[in-house]
């Protein structure tokens, strides 16, 4: 993600220049003016007059705010520190001089690092300087340079250090030793991250190998230490954290500072994940991923510009490319979560690659055999196609997905049908490895969850219907009639012969976790939400019935980290894999000691595991592909998995006929039209989102007559928008650093910056006529100025999603709970008067054309790929609808005016203009091995 667009930069710059002609008295009050407000503008413009004031090389560390460089010591070769002699000094930094030393008391060398007068006289720099010794004294690798101890002498603070022999690494170097420099050197930020210390300086010019390969780290001098919640591994001497600097100042090295570092924000251990991928792409390439002409040009590269990818040798593994790729994402939380996981990586690239070698060998000499054969024979044979490390289970020319294994491992059941949650589709099951695929179902409604029973002889699935109700199915493996098992049930598995484990709504939505036998005897809870409003859809049961995996969408229907609770229902839990992401399907290995998430931490799916019960998430599955549903097989050496290639299209319908109009990888999403049809906004993102499950994306803007396109804020990742009613601008919903969703307004032909509606968290704004935003926020929705004044409930009653507000102002749709019933649907509210609510339906998408004149209805009760556009009477925005809502295909059609089309549509400023999706994607089953 790009947090910088070059639009932006510029504004940085101007207000840089402007400020050096200020004294540096008066400097930070006239950045504040300039800034108008905007604390990232501000930390951003700091951050570069910080780096100016204290770098022009862009190599020495940048410790802001600070003195000028460190004076350099009296010490020289020759001089003695107690039992040391000084024989050549090594080099200086902002943190101290760094000598060559003879240990007359032990014979040996080493390496003495000296605090500067100048410093030491400074209680802050002293005491970084101490902290340095501690940090390096809790460390214990072989690829961490160790240190001996801390001294005094004569008035000199000094450390005494391993003397490291060898060269400063320095790229390029070949594919294969770069790799294994960048494996140790991963394993040792893996020790210091698990003592809780971050580096923060990494580079080349801190990394020595020695002259039998051996990588050591140099230079903690800028290390930050976190407590790990662990007295064993919290600072040396200290209690909890120790903080070595501020929100706000910029430390480390511009060329290798992290997008977070440069802009000042604080940081954790990721920024070493970035620097990391830094060091690892310039000993490949021989070149700096972030260049430019001192610390200001070099930190724009960081916060704005990509790495040349085509830069790296053609040699480089693809994983170890994907690996760069997600350590130098700009966003933390899409990089890869921890070197641990980044160095198993690099191990299994070592592996494949010394397996391949293998298998060359051995293939060249099965080869040469082959050959002397079938030239006596007097013929050619072509050899076999290379096999891929994944399996494919299915080769249907759709979307399957949601897989789960027979308890013996020889059949797989699984959905056939585009949703990864619950939709349309049939449950089909397939003899392994081999046999046909047989669909056990034939029907209309929306599934979810196929899963075997301990006989393996039925397949229970989980039912929605019209009504938003969640049952359980059953069928018998051999075919037969499905019938209904238990209702108000989803989720559900087996945890034994006769007992279940499955999900039931208490007070719709609020979904929870239950155990009883298939009878529904015996019954009680597992896990019950903190929040009314959460959903628990999916458990699994760990091996030894002990334990329970839960996937869980929050308050908001955003899918949440996957929680582990007791399975007697003492405890609420933790949660399991990457923190702050969304995660959807879950498995437990055989033996108990993994569990598996489906994770979307790097902005797309994918397979992470966690040693249980306390190891950190593991990334298994990376690259371009998604992959959601985990069955594990029963001797835990390989899982089946729901593999994607998506690609979706904006097209627009009009008198010219239909043509595409979004033209990018990814996929097209929420698409609008501006109120005079002129131009067409939709967001791209890496994947097409399930139900109710909004994922950021970047804005686009097509001018529908030049056929022009251009992102409208680049490097912003927007979850949701509304265009004004004089299409002159959007609202777009933004997740900030703290996680926390914020409404942002710009101007559709950006001639300004984007602005920020002060005062406001909420997410799914939209627009009223009058240009106030609504907008949901702690279960209700709301209204506001777009200064940030008059913040105030638009409606009484709960709202769990925010669907639109009518052109004419008069109404609100959203889906919100029934009165007097346990069930949640679509409803129309007045805005003008008081009066009962309309029921719309119980899943529906409903959709106003901007003028007000045209409405879409898709989804919910309509047939799948199919929508009615519903030409509006004058002064009419909600049609005549029947008692209790739209619950058919039927009711839908029998609107007045409506009218079908075969596409999903988005209406326009008539009922013969429209914007619809065209996807080109196909999702399988694969069989993954484990490491």
């Amino acid at each position: 993600m790009v947090l910088v667009a070059p639009e932006r930069w510029h504004q940085i710059t101007d207000i840089v220049h402007a400020a050096r002609e200020h004294e540096p008295a008066g400097r930070a009050a006239f950045v504040s003016r300039a800034c108008h407000g905007d604390l990232q503008l501000r930390l951003e413009v700091d951050a570069v007059l910080a780096a100016d004031d204290h770098d022009q090389c862009g190599e020495t560390a940048v410790v802001a705010p600070a003195s000028p460089g460190p004076a350099e010591s009296s010490l020289h070769p020759g001089a003695s520190l107690g039992p040391y002699v000084l024989t050549a000094r090594l080099g200086a930094g902002g943190m101290g001089e760094v000598f060559r030393a003879h240990d007359t008391r032990l014979d040996r060398d080493v390496a003495i690092k000296v605090l500067p007068p100048v410093f030491a006289a400074r209680r802050d720099r002293l005491d970084r300087f101490r902290r340095e010794a501690r940090v390096l004294a809790s460390l214990n690798h072989s690829n961490i340079a160790a240190i001996y101890g801390i001294e005094q002498c004569g008035g000199v603070d000094h450390l005494v250090l391993e003397l490291v022999e060898g060269q400063t690494l320095e790229g390029p170097l070949a594919s294969r030793t770069a790799i294994e420099y960048g494996r140790q050197i991963a394993a040792a930020l893996e020790a210091a991250h698990d003592r809780g210390v971050i580096h923060r300086d990494l580079k080349p010019a801190n990394i020595k190998v020695t002259p039998d390969g051996a990588v050591k780290i140099l230079d903690f001098g800028l290390a930050k230490v976190v407590s790990t919640g662990d007295a064993e591994h919290s600072e040396p001497g200290r209690d909890g954290a120790a903080e070595v600097s501020h929100a706000g100042h910029v430390v480390g090295s511009p060329a290798y500072m992290s997008p977070e570092q440069a802009s000042g924000r604080d940081v954790d251990h990721r920024t070493d994940i970035w620097a990391f991928g830094c060091v690892l792409y310039e000993l490949l390439t021989g070149k700096r991923a972030f260049r430019g002409i001192g610390a200001s040009d070099t930190i724009a590269a960081v916060l704005a510009d990509a790495p040349d990818w085509n830069g790296l040798p053609a040699a480089t593994p693809g994983r170890i490319r994907e690996l760069l790729r997600s350590c130098l994402e700009k966003d933390a939380d899409r990089r890869i979560q921890s070197m641990a996981a980044v160095r198993r990586v690099i191990e299994r690239a070592q592996r494949r690659w010394t397996s391949t070698e293998v298998g060359a060998t051995v293939a060249a000499t099965a080869f040469l055999v082959v050959l002397v054969s079938l030239l006596g024979w007097g013929r050619w044979m072509a050899p076999p196609p290379k096999q891929s490390p994944w399996t494919p289970i299915t080769r249907l020319p759709d979307a399957v997905g949601q897989p789960s294994l027979s308890p013996d491992g020889r059949h797989v059941t699984f959905i056939r049908g585009g949703e990864t949650f619950y939709g349309p589709g049939q449950v089909y099951v397939k003899a392994l490895p081999d046999g046909e695929p047989v669909a056990l179902t034939a029907d209309l409604s929306k599934k979810m969850s196929p899963v075997f029973s301990p006989d393996g002889l039925r397949v229970a699935y989980t039912t929605v219907n019209a009504l938003f109700e969640w049952d359980t199915w059953v069928v018998a493996v051999a075919g037969g009639t499905p019938t209904l098992w238990l209702r108000n049930a989803s989720g559900l598995i087996w945890t034994g012969p006769g007992r279940v484990l499955y999900s039931e709504i208490r007070q719709s939505p609020h979904m929870t976790v239950v155990t009883a036998d298939e009878d529904r005897l015996h019954l009680r809870d597992v896990y019950v939400p903190q929040h009314e409003h959460s959903m628990a859809h999916r458990s699994y049961p760990s091996p030894d019935g002990k334990w329970v995996l839960v996937v869980e969408m929050d308050k908001d229907h955003a899918w949440a980290p996957c929680r582990v609770v007791p399975m007697d229902g003492s405890a609420p839990g933790h949660d399991v894999g990457p923190p702050h992401a969304g995660c959807t399907f879950g498995a437990w290995s055989p033996d108990g000691t993994w569990v598996f998430v489906t994770s979307d931490a790097g902005g797309a799916h994918h397979i992470w595991r966690q040693r249980f019960p306390d190891g950190q998430p593991e990334q298994l599955t990376f690259g371009p592909t998604a992959e959601e549903g985990i069955a594990v097989a029963p001797d835990g050496q390989s899982l089946i998995a729901s593999v994607a290639v998506q690609n979706g299209a904006v097209w627009v319908h009009d008198a010219q006929g239909e043509r595409q109009i979004s033209a990018l990888e990814g996929t097209a999403v929420n698409a609008k039209f501006t109120r005079d049809g002129t131009r067409l906004c939709y967001v791209i993102v890496k994947e097409y989102p399930s139900a109710y499950a909004t994922q950021p994306g970047q804005l686009w803007v097509a001018e529908l007559g030049s056929g022009a396109t251009a992102p409208l804020a680049p490097g912003v990742e927007v979850f949701d928008y509304d265009i004004s009613p004089d299409g002159d601008h959007v609202v777009m919903e933004v997740k900030d650093g703290d996680g926390k969703y914020r409404l942002w307004l710009a101007p559709l032909d950006r001639r300004s910056q984007p602005r920020q509606i002060p005062n406001v968290e909420g997410r799914q704004p939209r627009f009223g006529p009058d240009g106030e935003v609504f907008f949901r926020a702690s279960g209700f929705a709301y209204r506001v100025r777009q200064d940030g004044t008059g913040v105030r409930k638009a409606i009484d009653q709960p709202v769990l999603l925010l669907n639109g507000i009518s052109p004419d102002g008069r109404w609100l749709v959203a889906w919100s709970p029934l009165p007097n019933e346990n069930a949640i649907a679509y409803q129309a509210f007045s805005l003008a008067a008081d009066g009962a609510p309309i029921e719309i339906s119980r899943d529906i998408v409903w959709n106003w054309s901007p003028d007000g004149r045209v409405l879409s209805l898709s989804d919910g009760p309509v047939a799948p790929g199919r929508s009615y556009i519903v030409a509006l009477s004058p002064g009419t925005a909600v049609p005549r609808l029947p008692a209790g809502g739209l619950r058919s295909d039927d009711q839908v059609a029998q609107v007045p005016g409506a009218r079908r089309v075969e596409a999903v549509t988005i209406p326009g400023p008539s009922p013969d203009v429209y914007a619809f999706y065209r996807d080109t994607s196909q999702r399988n089953l694969y069989r993954i091995p484990l490491p």
